[in-house]
């Protein structure tokens, strides 16, 4: 049986919370993605040329940029994360 006691409310109180997945340079790494998405959705709404120089190549590496960083951002790996699941090996 498990050992775990109820609270007043009948919720089971946790020994150990779960790490977040993310950590706090995971979140600054999509943040700065989404703001260079942003940047690139900005620059080609004020260019107002359909086929200007920067609604045509600079915008684009900025959106382009921008997804690829925000992946980054979700494919690093948190390291307290890391820091967990490792066993001492004896």
């Amino acid at each position: 049986m498990a050992t775990d006691k109820k609270n007043k409310s009948g919720r089971r109180n946790r020994k150990q919370a779960a790490p977040m997945l993310f950590s706090k340079e995971n979140y600054l790494i999509m943040f700065s993605g989404g703001f260079l998405i942003f940047l690139g959705f900005l620059f080609m709404y004020l260019d107002g040329q359909i086929n200007g120089f920067i609604s045509l190549y600079v915008s684009p590496l900025f959106i382009l940029a921008g997804f690829m960083t925000f992946g980054v951002g979700i494919v690093r790996k948190n390291p307290q994360l890391s820091e967990d699941n490792q066993s001492p090996q004896s």
